[in-house]
C-alpha cells in the first residue's frame, strides 16, 4: 500500500508509520522516504527511531549516511559519531564509508585512509579510496596514490566538460532509473542521462560516483540529456545524492 501511495506523501507517510508499529525496521524506510521528500526534521526523527529500535543493524548501517550528516551539521556531533561507529563495527561497506567520511570531515585523515583501505580490501571496491586520495592530492602523504588509483578509473585521464561540448545524443553516461522529490525539484526525471558532474565528463557509474565524492560541500552541478537536449543543473544537496536509482547508460 505504501508503494502505491508513494506519489501522495501524506498518505504514504501515514501508512509507513503504521508499518513501523508492526516492524521497527520500517523506520529506515520511513526515514529514507521523508529525506527524499526533503522533510528533514521528520526524517531525522525517523532515523533516530531506527537507530534506537531497528533489529537489522546491517540494514541500518546501509542507510545511516543521511542522519550522520544531519546530526553533524546540527550540533549533534556525539550522536553522529555514535551512529557512524556502530555502522563501521557491523562492517558493511556503506557503514565503513560513512565512518570514513566522518573521520575525514574531522580532519583525521590517516584514520579515514585506513577505513577506505578496509573497504577496498574487503569489497574489492577501489573507488571510495581513489576519491579520498584525489580529494587530498595536494597532501604529500597521498599524492602518489591519487595518481595511481585515479588512473585505473579514468584510463584516458580525467576529461573536463562544459555544456557547449555536448550536441549529439549521449552514447554513454549514467541513466536515472527512478523518481524522487529532489529530481522533480531540479527538473530532472527517470530516463534522463548524466554526462558530467562538476565540470568532469563521466562515462559510467564509477566515474560519476567518483565525481560526486570530490567535495564535501553541498553545491554541485550536473550536465544531463533530457527531452532531446542537454541542460546544466546547479543543485545544493548533501553528498550530491538525488535520492534515485541510477546505473550505467550504453546509448541503447
Amino acid at each position: 500500500i505504501a508503494n502505491v501511495e508513494s506519489n501522495s506523501p501524506d498518505l504514504c507517510i501515514a501508512t509507513l508509520k503504521k508499518l513501523c508499529a508492526i516492524n521497527a525496521n520500517s523506520y529506515i524506510e520511513l526515514g529514507d522516504y521523508l529525506a527524499k521528500q526533503n522533510r528533514t526534521g521528520e526524517a531525522a526523527d525517523a532515523y533516530r527511531e531506527a537507530f534506537a529500535k531497528t533489529t537489522d543493524r546491517i540494514l541500518f548501517a546501509a542507510h545511516n549516511e543521511w542522519i550522520i550528516d544531519y546530526d553533524y551539521t546540527h550540533d549533534r556531533k556525539d550522536e553522529a559519531e555514535q551512529i557512524a561507529t556502530e555502522g563501521a563495527e557491523v562492517y558493511s561497506m556503506a557503514g565503513l564509508e560513512s565512518m570514513a567520511r566522518l573521520l575525514e570531515r574531522e580532519d583525521k585523515l590517516p584514520e579515514a585512509e585506513q577505513v577506505f583501505v578496509a573497504i577496498r580490501e574487503r569489497y574489492s571496491e577501489p573507488m571510495p579510496l581513489a576519491a579520498f586520495y584525489f580529494r587530498h592530492k595536494e597532501d604529500p602523504r597521498f599524492a602518489a596514490s591519487a595518481v595511481s588509483l585515479t588512473k585505473s578509473l579514468f584510463p584516458n585521464g580525467i576529461e573536463k566538460a562544459a555544456l557547449a561540448d555536448f550536441t549529439a545524443p549521449p552514447t554513454d553516461g549514467v541513466l536515472i532509473k527512478s523518481n524522487s522529490a529532489l529530481l522533480h525539484q531540479y527538473s530532472l526525471a527517470p530516463g534522463d542521462v548524466f554526462v558530467a558532474i562538476d565540470g568532469m565528463r563521466v562515462h559510467n557509474m564509477n566515474q560519476y560516483t567518483f565525481g560526486r565524492m570530490m567535495s564535501e560541500q553541498p553545491d554541485f552541478s550536473v550536465i544531463a540529456w533530457t527531452h532531446g537536449h542537454y541542460i546544466e543543473v546547479k543543485a545544493s544537496i548533501p553528498h550530491h545524492l538525488f535520492g534515485c536509482d541510477i546505473g550505467d547508460y550504453s546509448g541503447k
